[in-house]
């Protein structure tokens, strides 16, 4: 009797282990997948903010364009570092 009540308390973990198993191999990569659309990898130190939408914005044609953040909005002809960048884009088109 006690051997039976054993085999059947394994046979009852071995399912849920199984189970749980087989929900992160395959529920786990499709979550990730699900939460990460759309969202671009954290930004690193001195890297410049680009928006991540697909559209492209820019380039800037005036240096009003780059004040209060602005410089932030545009991801054409590259990804500013700060508002300097952006300004020293439009002086000079570089």
């Amino acid at each position: 009797m006690f051997a039976k009540t054993l085999q059947s308390l394994r046979s009852n973990w071995l399912s849920v282990l199984l189970v749980a198993a087989l929900a992160i191999l395959f529920l786990v990569p499709l979550t990730r997948a699900a939460l990460n659309a759309g969202v671009t990898a954290p930004q690193k130190k001195n890297e410049p903010a680009c928006p991540a939408s697909s559209p492209t914005v820019g380039p800037p044609t005036d240096m009003d364009q780059c004040k209060n953040d602005g410089w932030k909005n545009f991801n054409v002809p590259h990804c500013f570092k700060n508002q300097g960048d952006c300004v020293s884009y439009v002086e000079t088109g570089k």
